[in-house]
């Protein structure tokens, strides 16, 4: 009879060819969610050196080099991304496919087991062939940042895969070196590896050794290799960073405690089984509740039934149990008692999915040959096809909440949506300075009741001198009692005094006569007057000249180095240009001279350039030291403990920035995002109405509102919005991605 077979170059053209097709549309899938945050406003990807540098802190130094190579060859449009995570998955899927053929060629061959090779090899193609096109990995691979689940799951698998190799190649302590390095190339992408060593030992032990005796004798050097480094690592972090430690084991959820995740996972871990047979819904964000005692008796003992039979099948040395091994080893760091933030995500079964798929494809393997190839043709299918649907909901934002608008308990989960702030623009120049006193020694003990504003005796001293250098003296004083015209007149009758001509030009810039001042600061009488430079920078400044009031400014800080004015105002001008290094360097530099403005600045560039963080001890300052009363330090504020995730506080931020600032139509759209991230609907669309009643221009506004229109199933109005917006974006990607949805949704 004829062998119908499939032989292995069909199985890899097959696994190559579906798996591309299944995952074409996903190239036209936006960053979304947490791209936002670790991609698209993350600086440190620009450069490639150091390697780690875009990681942030974090344990993903691979992960973000790999992320940093993508920058290089393609900036921010995602396509790059997208080939890169789906290279990796293909490349996947082929080492699964390498790795189940041999090791079922192995055991069959131990079994003294003959003619089921090209049935060991279906089983291998097949499972392979499945996991490529499941709907289920569509997260790890389309979701761009979730790219550390796949590559450290490619470096997990290599690691099979080398131990398989090794075993009849004369060059096993290459692949060993293979496995080692792997190892680490996936703790340094996402620590769910830290399983393997033992996942690996167990596999080596009890499916290729014939013992612990002969694995250890042939292999100790391997798992030496393996296993030291790390409980070195450890000791060291055990005397000298415990708290790096204790981070991994902490967890990073607030909501809940560690025991109210462990009885939540088994009716997880059900639902994930459960998304394997049948894969909707799936969304990016389920918002899993903490279950009850109650609810979760149910679950936790059909989990705990498992963990006992695969326990008692690795004591026998029973092949099978390795396949549940395999799921809850995988499994274990995000779905046992490390409490997580969130307690489902699809794409933690990225990996675990090949063991269930493993056991449907041995069971169907008992089907006729040709019922069986008749099986997996129209289960590819309709798998690859749900695949390719899924990934076209990640050519938007809208689209992945759309499909999801009531199907979660998470009330944060518009948090998750790329709302649009009006941000503070910053760079907040320092005005005019009256120039120093100017006097000579008879005159002294005046400038010095000047000085300490005793005004009254001042002029009284003053009267009857007719000089130059007391009409200037005269006129500060005029200025400091608010008598500005009196001033201007005093000094009028000293111009040909520097300081009190300077002095004559700010009385008139300020007065409302700019053209005057600049007559008047032009030309100095003394060029070596700091003054005289800075105040004509400044006047520059405010009017856009921005190339001629940088020169000047420079000429004032050449003289007076250390002029935390001229410093803030080139700052300023820095960032106006977008020379954002230079800008945060002259803040730095005024701010170490305790400048107030800098403070300001340096926490507004901070929010500009998304380092929120940062930004908020700075704009804390601010509030601080003006009695809690400063509406745009407040404003911005918001902003960034919003992203931050103060939402609460946020919301009381910018409630205080419109009552002592006034309510505006920037104010309106950020309280709108707040609303809406806090789940309260009505509110927010009140609050974005209201601030295109302001501004019917304001693009954040009409993004927004549009946004939540889709959300609550009203794309026919939300269409009109999301036009005006793209009108005055239009090389907004992602404002044009969620504008295409909105016509998709209105046009049904």
């Amino acid at each position: 009879m004829r062998n119908t077979e499939p032989r292995r170059s069909s199985w890899v053209a097959l696994i190559l060819g579906l798996g591309f097709l299944a995952y074409l549309p996903s190239f036209d899938g936006v960053f979304v969610f947490d791209d936002l945050q670790w991609i698209v406003d993350n600086d440190d990807l620009h450069r490639l050196w150091p390697p780690w540098a875009a990681a942030r802190g974090t344990l993903r130094p691979l992960l973000f080099f790999t992320l940093a190579i993508n920058h290089a060859i393609s900036g921010l449009a995602p396509w790059s991304y997208h080939l890169v995570n789906l290279g990796i998955h293909l490349t996947t899927a082929l080492l699964l496919f390498g790795s189940l053929r041999r090791l079922l060629r192995t055991w069959h061959s131990s079994s003294h087991r003959h003619g089921q090779g090209s049935v060991e090899q279906s089983i291998a193609g097949a499972t392979a062939l499945l996991w490529a096109v499941h709907p289920l990995t569509t997260q790890a691979v389309t979701y761009v940042i979730q790219r550390g689940e796949s590559l450290a799951s490619l470096l997990y698998v290599l690691c099979f895969y080398g131990l398989l190799r090794s075993i009849d190649s004369n060059r096993h302590r290459l692949w060993w070196g293979v496995i080692v390095l792997s190892w680490w190339g996936a703790m340094a992408t996402k620590l769910i590896a830290v399983t393997l060593p033992v996942l690996l030992f167990a596999f080596d032990w009890l499916l290729l050794s014939g013992g612990f005796a002969h694995l250890w004798q042939r292999r100790r050097s391997l798992y030496l290799a393996l296993g030291v480094p790390v409980l070195i690592g450890v000791v060291i972090l055990l005397f000298m960073a415990p708290h790096l430690l204790a981070a991994q084991v902490r967890g990073d959820a607030e909501a809940f405690g560690r025991l109210d995740y462990l009885i939540t996972q088994p009716g997880v871990i059900l639902h994930y089984l459960r998304l394997v047979v049948w894969p909707r819904p799936l969304l990016i964000d389920h918002g899993w509740p903490v279950s009850s005692w109650a609810l979760a008796l149910v679950p936790l003992a059909l989990v705990s039934s498992a963990l006992v039979a695969i326990l008692i099948g690795l004591i026998r040395r029973r092949a099978w149990s390795f396949v549940g091994l395999w799921f809850v080893g995988i499994l274990a760091p995000t779905s046992s008692w490390v409490p997580l933030r969130d307690l489902l995500v699809e794409h933690r079964m990225y990996l675990p999915l090949v063991a269930p798929l493993f056991v449907l494809v041995w069971l169907g393997a008992t089907l006729p040959a040709r019922g069986r190839l008749w099986a997996l043709a129209a289960l590819v299918g309709s798998l690859a096809l749900m695949t390719a649907a899924r990934n076209q909901d990640y050519h938007s934002e809208l689209s992945l909440f759309a499909s999801a608008a009531h199907e979660t308990s998470n009330t944060r989960r518009f948090y998750n949506l790329q709302l649009e702030f009006v941000f503070d623009e910053g760079g907040v120049l320092d005005g005019p300075l009256l120039c120093a006193l100017e006097t000579g020694s008879a005159l002294r003990p005046v400038a010095r009741r000047i000085q300490q504003a005793d005004t009254d005796g001042a002029l009284r001293d003053l009267e009857g001198i007719r000089t130059v250098s007391a009409a200037n003296l005269r006129g500060l004083a005029f200025w400091l009692r608010g008598q500005r015209q009196e001033a201007a007149s005093q000094w009028t009758q000293a111009q040909n005094l520097p300081t009190a001509r300077v002095n004559l030009a700010i009385a008139s810039w300020l007065g409302g006569d700019p053209g005057r001042a600049e007559q008047l600061l032009v030309n100095p009488p003394d060029p070596t007057l700091p003054e005289a430079h800075y105040n004509l920078g400044a006047l520059w400044a405010a009017q856009g000249k921005l190339a001629e009031a940088r020169v000047l400014l420079q000429q004032a800080l050449a003289l007076r180095p250390n002029w935390a004015e001229a410093l803030n105002n080139l700052g300023a001008i820095a960032e106006a240009n977008g020379e954002m290094a230079e800008a945060g360097q002259r803040y730095e530099d005024a701010i170490a001279l305790e400048h107030p403005t800098s403070t300001l600045n340096r926490g507004l560039l901070h929010i500009r350039q998304r380092h929120y963080r940062e930004a908020l001890p700075l704009l804390d300052q601010v509030i601080r030291k003006s009695g809690g009363e400063h509406p745009r330090a407040s404003s911005a504020r918001s902003v960034a403990r919003y992203f931050t995730g103060e939402l609460y506080e946020a919301v009381e931020d910018l409630r205080k920035a419109r009552r002592l600032g006034g309510v505006t139509a920037a104010l309106d759209n950020n309280l709108g995002c707040l609303n809406l991230a806090l789940g309260d609907l009505r509110q927010a669309r009140s609050l974005f109405e209201q601030a295109l009643a302001k501004d019917p221009q304001q693009t954040a506004a009409n993004h927004n509102l549009g946004k939540l229109l889709v959300i609550v199933g009203q794309p026919g109005p939300a269409v009109a919005h999301l036009q005006r917006a793209a009108d005055r974006r239009p090389d907004d990607k992602v404002l044009a991605a969620n504008l295409r949805e909105a016509r998709r949704l209105a046009s049904r």
